[in-house]
């Protein structure tokens, strides 16, 4: 049984947009494994077919700039372990698990991978859409990318969605969006 349905793959210019969906079944689960007393926690990366699909995209070097996780598993796990694998330093095999960048982006503390949230407000407001453009023009900070996750397309307005529209499609070449919705 495969978790992963590939939608379709669409070549907008010169980038590609790659639509994912996922089944009811698990996604990749990153759990903590401790080594030993006093070493840090790593995360275990389990093979499953949407891991093995990105780690493979990641390997060739044809991860997309824009991805959309949906379906009914763990979607925002999926779009770190993308993430993960956008800003790894090891050269095959990405995400490594082990190096720092995918410990910083697997905690949640790389500060080249932006979870988009407005905790002020139901919906993303529209300044906070316009702030994230405005950073997406800044050079990365350590990684080769700055990677955007949404963690909820579904509270994206009309006007949220204009405002990103041109950033997806025209924006820096090093800016990555990954959207996590319930339905495609």
């Amino acid at each position: 049984m495969q978790t992963f349905q590939k939608l379709f793959f669409a070549f907008k210019g010169k980038y590609a947009i790659l639509i994912l969906y996922f089944s009811a079944y698990p996604l990749p689960v990153l759990r903590p494994k401790r080594r030993s007393a006093g070493r840090r926690a790593r995360m275990e990366l389990f093979n499953d077919p949407v891991a093995r699909r990105i780690r493979e995209a990641a390997d060739r070097g044809t991860l997309s700039h824009a991805l959309l996780f949906s379906g009914s598993g763990d979607r925002l796990s999926a779009a770190r372990f993308a993430a993960a694998a956008m800003e790894c330093q090891r050269g095959r095999g990405r995400p490594c698990g082990a190096c720092a960048a995918c410990r910083k982006v697997f905690a949640d503390i790389h500060p080249d991978v932006v979870t988009v949230r407005d905790e002020a407000h139901k919906n993303l407001s529209v300044d906070t859409i316009r702030q994230m453009r405005a950073d997406a023009y800044v050079q990365p900070n350590e990684g080769a990318r700055k990677v955007y996750i949404f963690p909820d397309c579904g509270i994206l307005t009309e006007q949220d969605q204009n405002v990103l529209l041109k950033l997806v499609e025209e924006g820096p070449p090093y800016a990555a969006f990954l959207f996590c919705a319930e339905n495609p």
